[in-house]
């Protein structure tokens, strides 16, 4: 036991030893730091620290002589703020190494800034005439809704009888129904749609539909279309037709409207319709009257009009062509305002009167001149002068001769 006492006194006072001398040797070589570091605390020893030959076991750190580092003992703890102070100030050093070897190192940072705000400037401004393009695509999307269309109109009586009494026939049963019923009086087969913006427009239409008239003879060959309809059919529910009977009747008006509508384009107006004409006798059709969707009706029910689907109307002759306007005044009987017709045989026709054919030669004369000044003064604009009789005179000046010589 006492042998016990002895070796823990050696040990603490070796310690003690060792300890004093480290701290004298801090002090020697670390001057900078002016507070001594803490004496660690004796070592607690237990029982089980004491080995087979009664001395207290020391660890392979303990045992190992304290190796000194650029003046400095290796047990010595660095303090932590400094550890990260170096650590920055390394990684800072690196990274400013490796930027000055960029191409862009010495560029001016202010040049960067303001090529980026060129560029958000440029991506603005793109932006913004991208919406305006696509707000006068809107526009001329609402401009171009169809106004005019070529018409052969429906003059059998017995076919608009029929017609009326059918749309009474489902008002009785659903009176909302009354504002997309096709009035009589406007009963029609649509062969195609256009829209003319101008009056300009319109005569070239005029013209178009008069130079129809001898392709659709040679089409006719001199016989008379008789189109027979009979039986009732829809469109997605929307429109509700009388459908005409298939035969060569209806296979010739099929050719005649493909056929002019080749020639309204070739006269510089674009047609909607012609090439996948479906001839129908409307009987009433939704979009007439928009408010219906908010009553709740989208769809127009068979079951109305179910006592006339097989109903024979009557036969109707092609013998007439009108370029109507969807949007001015109609005429007092009802049917759509005329611009020009033409006219197919002689049985319950007439032809135009001396009026009608000075009123549209007047319109073609016109339509040429304008044409011919349009032309002229787009090729003046595109250069600042024009040298006519070897004076300079400029583009102004040159419209203000050409309307002059017109007036």
């Amino acid at each position: 036991m006492w042998r016990l006492c002895v070796s823990l006194l050696h040990n603490t006072v070796r310690v003690s030893s060792r300890c004093s001398s480290s701290l004298t040797l801090l002090r020697v070589r670390a001057p900078h730091l002016m507070e001594p570091l803490p004496l660690p605390a004796p070592p607690q020893l237990g029982r089980q620290d004491i080995g087979v030959t009664g001395e207290p076991e020391t660890s392979s750190a303990q045992r190992e002589p304290k190796a000194l580092e650029d003046g400095k003992p290796k047990g010595v703890q660095e303090n932590k703020k400094s550890k990260r102070r170096r650590k920055r100030i390394s990684s800072n050093e690196t990274v400013g190494n490796l930027l000055t070897e960029l191409p862009f190192a010495n560029a001016d940072i202010s040049d960067v800034l303001e090529i980026t705000r060129a560029a958000k400037k440029t991506v603005k401004k793109k932006r913004k005439r991208h919406k305006l393009e696509s707000d006068d695509n809107d526009k001329s999307k609402q401009q171009k809704r169809p106004n005019y269309f070529v018409s052969l109109p429906i003059t059998n009586s017995k076919i608009q009888d029929d017609i009326q009494t059918i749309q009474d026939s489902v008002l009785q049963k659903d009176n909302r129904l009354s504002k997309a019923m096709i009035p009589k009086g406007s009963y029609h087969i649509t062969l195609f749609v256009m829209h003319l913006a101008s009056e300009e427009d319109v005569t070239l239409a005029v013209n178009a539909l008069l130079e129809s008239k001898k392709p659709v003879e040679e089409i006719l060959r001199g016989v008379t279309l008789i189109l027979t309809f009979c039986g009732i059919s829809d469109f997605k529910r929307e429109v509700v037709f009388a459908e005409t009977t298939s035969g060569d009747a209806v296979t010739a008006l099929k050719q005649i409207t493909e056929t002019m509508g080749k020639i309204f384009e070739e006269n510089g107006i674009a047609v909607i319709g012609s090439k996948d004409f479906v001839p129908h006798l409307t009987l009433m059709k939704l979009s007439r009257a928009p408010k219906l969707r908010k009553q709740g009706i989208k769809k127009i029910d068979t079951s109305l009009y179910k006592d006339f689907q097989s109903h024979h109307f009557g036969e109707e002759f092609f013998q007439q062509l009108d370029l109507c306007s969807m949007l001015k005044k109609r005429q007092t009987n009802g049917y759509y305002h005329i611009e020009a017709s033409i006219f197919f045989g002689h049985k319950n026709g007439r032809e135009p009167d001396d009026a009608e054919l000075v009123s549209l030669s007047k319109r073609l004369v016109e339509n040429a001149v304008l044409k011919a000044v349009q032309q002229y003064i787009e090729e003046t604009q595109q250069t600042k002068a024009k040298q006519i009789d070897g004076i300079s005179l400029e583009p102004g000046i040159i419209h203000e001769k050409i309307e002059n010589n017109i007036k």
